[in-house]
């Protein structure tokens, strides 16, 4: 029984988890599969504490059957509780967490970009959504500044009726030719009339002649698009989603075992272009799980957070050590 145990925990179970020092230690993961591992095998690469005691399984029968491979992968084994036991700053490794796997078990160097990802695996939609943010707020303030000067237009042209309540006739009335006096003596009625003919067709001509301009009414415009529907999702949902608190957007989601967890939270913090170094303290939850927030300063809160945002609030809200993924189960328990 315990030489099939091996067989299948080394074919199946086992990884190198990616750390920062490179330490060459291993875990053993989580399978799920419906009888037919070759085809619908799902691992997930989890770090229990419950799992510690592989390390003793994996010596004692390397020692009762004479295997020295089997004995390598007990020191490894148990190193790999050392190093979860010392990553966290209580000196404890919790209950159960998630970590990146390599894809190597002889080297495997640490690659910071890979653990933002798997930290964020939606981060090519979050850069996406952020794009779409600055041209739709850059269209929404042109689209603001022509609705402004369109109103400034129309103040002037009423101020300007104001100051004459005869509209044009009061224009053509500064520019009308003034009717020459009457010679002496009364016109006949023939001279007269001709005479209002052609002075009328003079003030027709001398009119004002510049052409009106005219401005169509602003309209409001299509409300900007944001934020970005989720891949898949519809519009409606991911309203309902995201709209957790005021400031905040929440992603939830659910683990192997069905129980929901909160994948992460959105962070109402922006990143200063200078603040590029991994582990800055920024951003900040609603409630993160240590139960503490970030000071915000100078945010703007309908921004959505940038990936490296997002991943460098996530570490400091939720106190990831380095190559840790997920901390579901903080408590330790004992039995």
């Amino acid at each position: 029984m315990h030489e099939k145990s091996v067989a299948a925990i080394k074919k199946w179970l086992l990884y190198r988890p990616m750390t920062k020092d490179g330490r060459d230690i291993l875990f053993s993961a989580k399978l799920t599969t419906t009888g037919v591992p070759e085809v619908d095998a799902q691992r997930e690469f989890e770090v229990t504490h419950l799992t510690c005691f592989l390390g003793g399984m994996f010596g004692l029968g390397a020692k009762i059957f004479n295997s020295d491979q089997d004995l390598e992968i007990a020191q490894k084994l148990t190193d790999g509780c050392v190093w979860a036991y010392e990553s966290t700053p209580s000196g404890i490794m919790p209950e159960g967490s998630t970590v990146v796997p390599c894809a190597s078990f002889r080297e495997c160097p640490w690659n910071e970009t890979a653990w933002y990802q798997a930290l964020d695996p939606m981060w090519e939609y979050r850069d996406q959504q952020v794009q779409d943010y600055f041209e739709n707020k850059k269209a929404a303030e042109a689209h603001q500044k022509l609705v402004e000067s369109q109103q400034e237009i129309q103040r002037m042209r009423e101020e300007q009726a104001q100051a004459q309540p005869l509209g044009d006739d009061a224009t053509i009335d500064e520019e009308r030719p003034t009717e020459p006096p009457s010679p002496p003596g009364a016109l006949d009625e023939e001279t007269a009339s001709e005479k209002k003919t052609m002075y009328e067709i003079e003030v027709e001509n001398s009119g004002d002649a510049a052409p009106k301009m005219v401005v169509e009414p602003a309209t409001s415009g299509e409300t900007y698009r944001y934020p970005r529907p989720e891949p898949g999702a519809p519009k409606k949902e991911v309203k309902k989603k995201r709209d957790v608190g005021a400031g905040t957007r929440r992603l939830d989601g659910e683990d192997a075992d069905g129980q929901d967890f909160n994948v992460a939270e959105r962070p109402t913090s922006t990143v200063d272009s200078a603040e590029a170094e991994p582990g800055s303290n920024i951003g900040s939850s609603s409630a993160g799980a240590s139960g503490g927030q970030i000071p915000l300063e100078d945010e703007d809160p309908n921004k959505p957070p940038t990936h490296l945002e997002f991943v460098k609030a996530k570490i400091a809200n939720e106190k990831i050590p380095p190559g840790f993924v997920r901390i579901p189960h903080r408590h330790y328990i004992l039995r």
